[in-house]
């Protein structure tokens, strides 16, 4: 059994997609220049990098927890840590509210 490449899977030379059709002199021709586009048009090609910016950022902290307490929350699934957060949040909510 002969082993087979990664340019056996691809086809060779041109692939004809309707949805995406070559572009045609014409085209090209009428096609707006980036300074024509809009914001809007143009955020969904330059996004900034980095970590988007919240108006509250959080902050990271080390914190201690009991082995129990820490085994039931990573056992409730994806999103303990918002959810250890969330707990918080509400606790200092009630204090205030007592």
């Amino acid at each position: 059994m002969s082993k087979k490449r990664i340019d056996d899977f691809y086809p060779k030379g041109p692939v004809d997609d309707p949805e995406n059709p070559e572009w045609t002199e014409e085209d090209v021709r009428n096609a707006l220049p980036w300074e024509a586009m809009s914001d809007l048009e143009k955020s969904v090609f330059k996004r900034p990098r980095g970590r988007p910016t919240i108006e509250a950022p959080k902050k990271l902290v080390s914190l201690r927890l009991d082995a129990e307490v820490l085994e039931a929350l990573e056992a409730s699934g994806p999103g303990w840590r918002q959810r250890i957060n969330d707990i918080l949040k509400a606790a200092l909510k009630d204090d205030k509210a007592a």
